[in-house]
């Protein structure tokens, strides 16, 4: 979030994100929180170094409902749903593809 909220950025953003990266961090992925984004990458295994950047934000097709998205936009779970998030992310930076 900003420095000093202006009303453009949903209040509750850095909250999903820190919520997201504890639930990524405790299954064992590295995961960094920034003023707006999280950033998670896989420490060990076959997919060692894939790195994933989320972000979260309204989304005008789910009525403004807080989205998390991966860093080409892509929607990944709705912001209430932190575990199910977590478990399509983990499933991404686990995969050998």
């Amino acid at each position: 979030m900003a420095e000093s909220f202006d009303g453009t950025e949903h209040p509750h953003v850095y909250a999903r994100l820190g919520a997201l990266m504890n639930q990524l961090q405790d299954h064992g992925f590295r995961a960094k929180l920034g003023r707006d984004l999280l950033t998670v990458s896989n420490p060990g295994g076959p997919a060692a170094g894939t790195t994933v950047t989320v972000t979260c934000k309204p989304w005008v097709l789910d009525a403004e409902r807080l989205w998390f998205f991966d860093g080409s936009g892509e929607p990944i779970e709705q912001a209430d749903n932190v575990t199910d998030a977590a478990v399509i992310i983990a499933a991404g930076l686990t995969s050998e593809s």
